[in-house]
């Protein structure tokens, strides 16, 4: 499957790790997330947690809850990106 745009790794801010995973042979592998809080979302999107909210409520972010956790899906976050990357003309 392949990827649009830059690995996560290159968006999050320095506290927001990506894991690494070693294999049995000591095969590094990067794991990105597949699920981010709204603060970390917010981070990612330099936008408020407030503003995070609105996007979700108004269908432009994904997310999936379990309890009374809400975590964003990574892959809202680079469709969001995707979609409004020419609207800085």
């Amino acid at each position: 499957m392949g990827q649009c745009g830059p690995p996560l790794a290159s968006l999050y801010p320095k506290e927001v790790p990506v894991s690494v995973i070693e294999f049995k042979d000591h095969t590094p592998l990067s794991v990105e997330p597949l699920q981010v809080s709204i603060t970390k979302a917010g981070r990612l999107l330099d936008y408020s947690t407030r503003h995070i909210r609105r996007l979700l409520i108004s269908g432009e972010l994904e997310s999936v809850s379990r309890g009374r956790g809400l975590r964003i899906t990574v892959a809202s976050i680079r469709a969001f990106q995707q979609r409004h990357l020419n609207e800085i003309d």
